[in-house]
């Protein structure tokens, strides 16, 4: 069998050396595309589905506490509270997918 020829560098020539030398799967291109196709969608999807387990939660913790209201105010204070908590857990939860999303590109880019 013949041997495979090889470009300066030492890797597999393809017969397109453009391609050869930019598509390398160790060359940055791969590692990029590897990032923002399969661990930033990854990295999201798992914090989303933390994310949205955390707020089932505390639905299911706000229904508990209204069943144990004994008057309107009770339950508007109680509501309150549950919407206070949730645009700030929204807020940070924001935050956080971003950092998590730059995090996930910037390491296979460096």
């Amino acid at each position: 069998m013949a041997a495979t020829p090889k470009t300066e560098s030492g890797k597999p020539e393809t017969g397109i050396p453009f391609f050869t030398e930019t598509f390398d799967a160790t060359g940055p291109l791969p590692r990029l595309w590897k990032a923002m196709a399969i661990d930033m969608p990854m990295t999201l999807t798992a914090e989303g589905l933390r994310f949205a387990g955390k707020r089932l939660q505390a639905q299911a913790e706000l229904f508990s506490q209204l069943a144990h209201c004994k008057s309107l105010s009770d339950a508007v204070d109680v509501q309150s509270h549950f919407v206070e908590t949730a645009m700030s857990d929204y807020g940070a939860e924001a935050t956080k997918v971003m950092e998590e999303a730059q995090d996930a590109i910037s390491r296979e880019v460096a």
